[in-house]
């Protein structure tokens, strides 16, 4: 038998397999949807948490910021005030 064809054997076998194994594990998959809950139904500490890591993420990319504005010669931003002005954008419920 031709090496190829043999190879080519072997996939079909190992594919077909692995569409059966699929198929029988797929209606568990379908199962497990919709149990986990997300952040912002974990009640106000999941909120909390989201805030916190928004938080974190607007503080690095304000830094990113600044180093570019300073290897320009431009003056850096107020981290701090930057970040207070982008989070009062994002939920207008803040101010």
């Amino acid at each position: 038998m031709d090496p190829l064809a043999a190879l080519l054997i072997v996939l079909l076998v190992l594919g077909g397999a692995l569409a059966v194994i699929g198929t029988v594990n797929r209606s568990s998959a379908y199962e497990e949807i919709g149990k986990r809950t997300l952040l912002e139904e974990q009640g106000p500490s999941g909120r909390a948490k989201e805030r916190e890591l928004e938080a974190q993420e607007l503080i690095a990319l304000i830094e990113a910021r600044n180093e570019r504005r300073i290897r320009r010669g431009e003056p850096p931003l107020d981290v701090e005030a930057e970040l207070q002005r982008l989070l009062d954008l994002e939920d207008p419920d803040r101010l």
